[in-house]
């Protein structure tokens, strides 16, 4: 074995580890990046939905009772209460699932996301 074959054969070994380095780095990166799409679809539809129906709830409601002018705390409760029952309907096997591993309370993200929106809802 000549010192020209024994270089390449080093050379080798060493360019074998560092393009399987790299591949596993993309890799990684690449799964990272395609989780977090998900993820923020996921959440975006989740959100959209929730926005949906506080909308609906507030037009055939809350719209309702305030003409007739019966919109009282206990109504203002019964319209929170529909809102969240019609979201978690909606809500994605996924999210809940993503929502249920990261220990997040889904109640309490949706009476947020639902305050949120009647938020925006009045002051737009």
């Amino acid at each position: 074995m000549t010192w020209q074959s024994i270089i390449i054969s080093v050379v080798s070994v060493i360019l074998t580890g560092l393009a399987s380095w790299a591949v596993s780095v993309l890799v990684a990166w690449l799964n990272t990046k395609i989780k977090n799409d998900k993820l923020r679809a996921i959440l975006n539809q989740a959100i959209s939905s929730v926005t949906s129906v506080v909308q609906a709830t507030y037009q055939t409601f809350v719209e309702t009772l305030k003409a007739k002018g019966e919109f009282t705390p206990e109504a203002q409760r019964e319209a929170l209460n529909q809102a969240r029952t019609a979201a978690r309907a909606q809500l994605s096997t996924e999210f809940t699932n993503y929502m249920t591993e990261s220990g997040t309370d889904i109640e309490e993200w949706l009476t947020t996301q639902i305050e949120s929106s009647i938020y925006q809802l009045k002051n737009k």
